[in-house]
Parts: structure tokens; sequence; C-alpha cells
């Protein structure tokens, strides 16, 4: 017999904040209170110029670690917080943080592994845009990105397969959410002129650009995505009020990523690895993203959610 949702959530361990959206089995968490702080380890990615025998902070028993960039500008501090007195924080300076052989212009980020045996994920967390406040930066492109992503188990190319969804503060000085298509291609979701699934439109909810309220500059934000990963599938994304039903796109949403037995990092079958990014739009951009991120969690919505 099944039991009810509410006793077997009270069987489970809850993070010590609350959640807005998910309404799974909670299978990790962290909101950066306990634990190391400071850099995080490096995820030995192939195609990384950074000396794997020098540089990785090997004292670190941290569980994130940075792929892209390099450990200057993702760590744990005290800089922000939502919830406690630290959070995680990725981005910084281009001169900085920019250190990758592998084409990605601007970009940095950190990642964890969790297992998900059911592969129907959710991930909330609240999200900093940091220096987006910045009134009249030009260009105004960047973005925070999520990646979900799959490993494939045999000898095979493409290796991966990610979701991918992004917030993007400053796009048209309103703020957009985007989903990707299979070819990497973003669709925006939420915007001033594109409601969300209960006919909402974003109205500089963001909270930058040109426009600033008073007391909303550089708020924080909600975000969760819960997804079918077995068949990449978009199910359900939030953005603080926001809602959005993407069943309808179907699956086999994959963004495939090359590389097959020099892949950067070795998951078994039920293990999964979220990575959060900050992202600049160009190689001439001047202007140098950071987000602060905090409670984070990660859940099995197997039984929970409509998959299809």
């Amino acid at each position: 017999m099944q039991m009810p949702t509410q006793t077997l959530r009270r069987l489970r361990a809850l993070p010590p904040f609350p959640l807005t959206h998910l309404k799974g089995v909670p299978v990790f968490w962290d909101d950066f209170n306990s634990g190391p702080g400071g850099f995080l380890k490096q995820a030995l990615s192939v195609g990384d110029t950074i000396a794997f025998s020098t540089n990785i902070i090997k004292s670190n028993a941290n569980r994130w670690n940075f792929a892209d960039g390099n450990e200057y500008s993702a760590y744990v501090t005290s800089e922000a917080s939502f919830w406690g007195q630290r959070s995680l924080r990725i981005g910084g300076n281009q001169l900085t943080y920019n250190t990758s052989a592998s084409g990605d212009v601007g970009v940095q980020d950190a990642a964890a592994m969790v297992a998900v045996p059911s592969g129907i994920i959710g991930i909330e967390y609240v999200i900093n845009f940091g220096n987006a406040g910045q009134q009249n930066v030009s260009p105004k492109a960047f973005r925070h990105l999520l990646s979900i992503e799959r490993r494939q188990f045999v000898k095979t190319n493409p290796s991966f397969y990610e979701l991918w969804t992004s917030l993007e503060p400053l796009a048209s000085n309103i703020g957009s959410v985007t989903a990707y298509n299979s070819s990497g291609t973003p669709s925006v979701i939420l915007s001033d002129t594109i409601p969300d699934s209960n006919g909402q439109f974003s109205y500089n909810g963001f909270s930058a650009g040109d426009t600033v309220n008073k007391g909303t500059d550089a708020s924080w934000h909600r975000f969760a995505v819960t997804a079918d990963m077995n068949v990449g599938r978009y199910l359900d994304v939030w953005f603080d009020r926001f809602y959005f039903d993407l069943r309808s796109r179907g699956t086999g949403q994959w963004r495939t990523v090359s590389g097959s037995v020099t892949a950067p990092i070795p998951m078994q079958d039920g293990i999964y690895r979220f990575e959060f990014h900050a992202m600049k739009n160009g190689a001439g951009s001047a202007f140098d993203p950071y987000f602060y991120i905090d409670a984070v969690c990660v859940t099995d919505e197997s039984g929970f959610i409509a998959v299809s």
C-alpha cells in the first residue's frame, strides 16, 4: 500500500529552510552554513588549462566543485546570505575567472552530484543577481544558467545529456526566463510580452536594469525546476510567483555535449549533476556578472507530480 504523501515526507529528513514549490522527497540540500567555506575543488575537467597537479584545493572537503573558470570566482562566502550567514558565489572578473581552454568565454560554474534513482528530479534555490542592479551597464547581456546533466553509461559520443534553463536579469531592461531546445537555442518563456502558464506577464520582476525600484535592488529570487531526466522532458518551472508547465514541449529536449571516453566526470546510473553558471553573452562584453545562490534543495519528485 502506498503511504500518503505527508506521511512519507515525515519519515524523511527535511532541509532546515522552507521550500515553496517542490513536493518530493529531499535527497540533497545545502544552506552553506555548515562545512567548509572558501574556494571550491576543481572537477578535473578535460580541456581545463589549470594544471591538475598543482592547483586543486585538495584539503577542501566541500561537496561542490567547478569545471569552467577557476577557484577565485567560485566560493562559499559571507558576502551575502538568504538563509543563515553564507551563500555560494559564482562569477566575477573576466580576467580572473575565464581561464578555460574549452571555448567557454566568460563562464564560471559550480556543480554538485546527487543520486535520484527515479530520474524525476526537482531542484529549488534562491538567487541574488549580485551586481546586476548596476544601472546603465552596457551591454546588458549576461545570464544565470541551470544545467541538469545525465551521463551516458557506455562508450559513446555524445556522452552528456543536459537540460538547460536560464534567467537573464537585464534582458530588455525587464528580465526574462528561458528554456533551451536540443540544439541549445533558448526560447523565452517569460517577458513583458510573453506570459507564464497562468497568463501573467513580467514587469521589472528581476529588480535590475535602468528602473530599479527602491528596496528591490539585488533582491533574492526563487527559482525551481522539475524534469524527467530519463527522456529529456521539462516538467515545471517556477520563478518567484510565475509558473510554467512545459510538458507540451515533449521529450528529447537534451542539449547533447560531445566527448566520449574523455568526458570529464563519470557518473553511474541514477547519479546526476546539477550545475550553476554565471555567463557573459559574448566575448566583447564589458560587464562581468556574479550571482549569490542559497538554500539549494534537490528532490525525488517521482510519485508526487504528473510526468505525462
